[in-house]
């Protein structure tokens, strides 16, 4: 009964000395250096006073962990591999100790007290809100009570006047009809003036246009539109009905995905004529040997890494910080460096590149704290962009405008401004060196919700037409040459916190796109714990696909015949129209309009500054 109030592991004032490399694998060695009685309670002490305590379940769990890492030091016979399997048995007991139960009742206090003052102080704030708000109101009301006695008293006075001028009008008319006419014009000129100054009055109260150069935007999401409807209706009649996909059943996918999607009231793949290997509602629309149709037929083999390559990210993957030291800083090559060992060196770059993050004690991952562009300069920059360095291609970084996006807004037929549109921004754009075409994107986020989270949802949509953009630009520089059209591949890189994934894009039949994903990887807080290796796999597979693409724009050639002359302009007719016309894609969906507000400050007082808003509408 007593050990069941406080938890005691060691009946002894002797000290625990553990082997230098047993604290250097353990997750808090400030904790078991020299301590004389380990226990769960003295555990939670510690983790409280470290100031990043978390909930019970996670806390236990790591303290299991720890005794588990001892004991992989210790054989079961020796003296403290004996120590540890008492603990370990004492353990599941002390889970559920009074003493352990009134600490975490204690946090939970304290949770709560935290959670009221945060309440009392949203409650003072809304107080002001509102305060702010009567005043702004009785201001108003003031003010057009005031406006309204100035309307009375001018009122009043316009009609006094009027009288008088009646009546002297009356005398006047009594002594001589020439006044009369006078006073016609003078009531015509009166009348045209109360005209004008009815007109300035509509004038001044149209509204002005406000500047939004540093205004702060607030979306909200737009449905699709009657016009953008009507645009997609253009699109499908405009397809050649001879190029679409027909699946063995007969079935036109074209179609299917036109009849199901002309009746959505938001954006999907499919008005982009997208198929999506995650997206339910298509696959719902087709039977299982029809989806499996569609993801089997002209498929494009998965890159192979290197065998060389493999080895040395298996030799880098052990999960002893010591002994990972010793070989990231070994010569990996048995020879003098040169351009073929390129990717060798990416390979040993990024290990070392983490190694300087897995020396912390912190678990990087588990920090919420981490921000969006901490994950992308800290471990995105160093995974993914120097891999591409010997490559004829730019890794376009900080929200780079997409130019084959930009190039499909301007071409469409029912811009009629004159300002340029720019295209959608993406976190990473491939775009060959000195030319305009594009090979692939990137999208980040902040921390990984999951599948099913809005971010990734959004991101993939977006990722996807600019993908898709990219590709109407890259069939342009084939001229019709439907056979290479049909090897296109390009990339897209989704990775949210230290999570990434690869997914590919290509067009295997008719106008479809379709995408395809790979799995989810993880960049591990704490040394190949997953490994790396997966990641960077991933990583070496859209380089090879990259190069893939830059080697069959590269074998683009343009016939010579036009040149020769032929006998009769018959023959010269005939030889330019045997050419079948090429497959073009119909241009990506427009964005519905989303209505926006724009945030400015009037002065309405010296104690009161309340933002109004502008509402405006924009496509993307």
């Amino acid at each position: 009964m007593l050990r069941n109030l406080l938890p005691v592991y060691i009946k002894t004032n002797v000290k625990m000395d553990l082997l230098p490399e047993c604290l250097q694998a353990l997750r808090y060695p400030a904790y078991w250096k020299n301590n004389v009685e380990p226990s769960l309670r003295k555990f939670l002490n510690f983790r409280l006073h470290a100031g990043d305590l978390e909930d019970s379940d996670t806390e236990h769990y790591r303290f299991q962990r720890e005794l588990d890492t001892i004991k992989n030091f210790y054989t079961e016979t020796s003296e403290i591999g004996q120590k540890v399997l008492k603990w370990q048995r004492y353990f599941k007991e002390d889970k559920k100790s009074k003493s352990v139960k009134l600490f975490w009742n204690l946090q939970d206090v304290l949770m709560e007290s935290e959670i009221i003052d945060e309440k009392a102080r949203l409650q003072w704030k809304e107080g002001m809100v509102e305060f702010e708000g009567i005043g702004l109101q009785h201001l108003k009301e003031a003010s057009s009570a005031v406006q309204e006695k100035q309307i009375l008293v001018y009122k009043q006075n316009t009609s006094n006047e009027r009288n008088y001028e009646q009546s002297i009008l009356k005398k006047r008319r009594e002594t001589s009809s020439p006044m009369i006419l006078r006073e016609q014009k003078r009531k015509c000129y009166t009348e045209k003036e109360t005209d004008s100054d009815s007109n300035s009055d509509l004038k001044s109260a149209r509204p002005k246009r406000k500047s939004t150069k540093s205004a702060d935007v607030i979306d909200d999401d737009g449905k699709i539109t009657d016009e953008q409807i009507g645009h997609f209706d253009h699109t499908f009649q405009d397809l050649d009905a001879n190029k679409m996909w027909i699946l063995k059943s007969g079935r036109v996918v074209e179609k299917v995905i036109y009849e199901y999607a002309r009746g959505l009231k938001y954006e999907s793949y499919l008005h982009s004529f997208i198929i999506s290997d995650i997206d339910k509602e298509t696959r719902s629309l087709f039977r299982n040997e029809e989806w499996e149709e569609i993801f089997s037929s002209n498929c494009k083999a998965i890159p192979k890494v290197d065998e060389s390559i493999i080895n040395l990210m298996v030799k880098y993957s052990t999960t002893d910080l010591s002994l990972f030291r010793d070989v990231i800083f070994e010569p990996f090559l048995d020879t003098s460096y040169s351009k073929q060992y390129f990717d060798l060196n990416y390979v040993n770059f990024a290990y070392r590149a983490m190694h300087i993050l897995w020396e912390k004690d912190r678990d990087f991952a588990l920090d919420q704290s981490k921000l969006e562009g901490w994950y992308e300069h800290n471990i995105w920059s160093h995974l993914i962009d120097p891999v591409f360095h010997d490559l004829e291609i730019e890794l376009v970084r900080g929200e780079g405008m997409s130019l084959s996006s930009s190039d499909r807004k301007n071409d469409d037929e029912q811009n009629n401004e004159d300002r340029k549109k720019i295209g959608r921004k993406g976190d990473g754009i491939f775009r060959m060196s000195k030319d305009r075409l594009e090979l692939g994107a990137i999208e980040t986020g902040k921390k990984w919700e999951g599948a099913n989270g809005r971010k990734y949802i959004t991101d993939s949509l977006k990722l996807s037409k600019m993908l898709r953009d990219m590709l109407v630009r890259l069939i342009m520089k084939f001229e019709g040459n439907e056979q290479k059209m049909r090897l296109l591949q390009i990339v897209g890189i989704l990775h949210s916190g230290n999570r990434f994934q690869l997914l590919t894009m290509d067009i295997p039949k008719g106008y479809i796109c379709r995408i395809k994903r790979l799995d989810f990887l993880e960049v591990a807080g704490r040394i190949n714990d997953p490994p790396l290796a997966f990641v960077l796999k991933d990583i070496l597979r859209a380089k090879a696909i990259i190069m893939r693409t830059l080697e069959l724009l590269q074998e683009k050639t343009t016939s010579l015949n036009g040149l020769y002359d032929f006998d009769s302009e018959e023959d010269e007719r005939s030889n330019r129209c045997t050419t079948a016309p090429p497959v073009i894609l119909p241009p990506t969906f427009r964005t519905p309009k989303t209505e926006q507000f724009y945030r400015t400050t009037v002065q309405t007082d010296s104690n009161f500054n309340r933002p109004l808003y502008h509402r405006i509408t924009q496509t993307t």
